[in-house]
């Protein structure tokens, strides 16, 4: 109870996160003892910052994290961890080509990096909730990713390197037969490569090669130059391709309530280009784009990477003779960039700043309640 100490939580996912904070912060209020803080990908990067700032002293610090902080940060005076055993990974479907997020018992492996969390500049103890059985049963090493994402792309990058047919190729980790089998189909269905034995490649093929998107989003970008719908669909593209823009927000609040403007009935695709739409336009209005962000509980840096993977997306297809250049989508992107290159250079100087602040001293949390 008296020793100094921060705790450390593994949870699957930012639902069973959000389960858990709310009882715990109710906990924290009454004795006064904890901090309650939260650190997965969804949240914007003022929220994630705050893992690395001290306690009170008195007051421990409780970080309630995905497998995020297995090995991408490292969180100082953390000494007991409590490990769920579970993660979330996404999972290919094949036969119904489909992605699905699902939860998995982690490996030994990452159990024992989680385990490894715990006491880094100290003694450490780590919790498991699940028995020593259940240990002795989970996997060594997590599966590989080549087993657990769709076969097209490699398949296609395979045939336009001249390395022979997919399906006989030496992989280090050989993915399934029968999806490599089916990535070739779908090859073929989509007019990549030849529907003769030989399985040439085709000039859609070379091109959807050089797409850092999966092949049907690039075989919309191609039939999006083709239609004359570039500057929309390259949005679409480029949003989906990166991380979310949108940040969890509290429900009933008003960032949730202008949320709403944004919300699509035609799905998620259409909100994403909604959300990049009216952040454009408010850059055009001479609004401050990170306020506008902040109020409908956007990631302005999101919103950044899209125009700068929308300009990766339309020099590609320029190179391939599919897109003029001089478009809307150079128009657009020159009002979202607003003069990128000063203000890229001004958010290193001041993340340089922030780093060099706090490696001199960590900042010191409040608790809630306090002014």
């Amino acid at each position: 109870r008296e020793e100094r100490g921060d705790m450390l939580v593994f949870l699957s996912g930012t639902n069973e996160i959000a389960a858990l904070a709310e009882p715990m912060r109710e906990h924290a209020r009454r004795t006064r003892r904890w901090i309650i803080l939260c650190l997965h990908a969804a949240l914007p990067a003022e929220e994630q910052d705050k893992v690395f700032d001290a306690a009170p002293d008195g007051v421990r610090k409780c970080v309630l994290s995905t497998n995020i902080a297995e090995t991408s940060v490292t969180i100082d005076g953390i000494r007991f961890v409590a490990d769920s055993g579970k993660s979330k990974e996404m999972c290919y479907r094949a036969g119904a080509a489909v992605h699905s997020l699902q939860e998995y018992w982690v490996s030994k492996a990452s159990a024992n990096q989680r385990k490894g969390r715990a006491g880094r500049t100290g003694p450490g103890v780590c919790f498991r909730f699940y028995s020593e059985e259940q240990y002795d049963a989970l996997l060594d090493f997590a599966v590989p990713e080549i087993k657990r994402v769709p076969l097209e792309n490699i398949a296609l990058q395979i045939k336009c390197l001249g390395l022979g047919d997919p399906r006989a190729f030496p992989f280090v980790e050989r993915p399934d037969p029968h999806q490599m089998h089916h990535a070739m189909q779908v090859l073929r269905q989509v007019d990549a490569v030849s529907r003769e034995a030989d399985e040439e490649v085709l000039p859609l093929g070379a091109v959807l090669s050089q797409l850092p998107v999966d092949l049907a989003a690039g075989k919309m970008l191609v039939l999006a130059a083709l239609l004359g719908l570039e500057d929309e669909l390259l949005t679409i593209a480029a949003a989906l391709t990166v991380q979310s823009p949108f940040v969890r927000v509290d429900p009933g609040s008003p960032a949730s309530a202008l949320r709403q403007g944004l919300v699509s009935e035609e799905g998620d695709p259409f909100t994403l280009l909604n959300a990049y739409d009216g952040w454009v336009r408010a850059k055009a209005a001479k609004e401050n784009g990170r306020k506008w962000c902040q109020r409908h509980g956007l990631e302005e840096q999101r919103l950044y990477e899209v125009t700068r993977l929308k300009d990766q997306f339309a020099e590609l297809l320029r190179a391939a003779g599919l897109l003029r250049h001089d478009t809307l989508v150079q128009a657009r992107n020159r009002v979202a960039r607003s003069n990128p290159d000063r203000v890229w250079k001004r958010r290193q100087l001041k993340q340089l700043q922030r780093e060099r602040e706090q490696a001199r001293r960590r900042r010191v949390l409040e608790l809630e309640g306090d002014a």
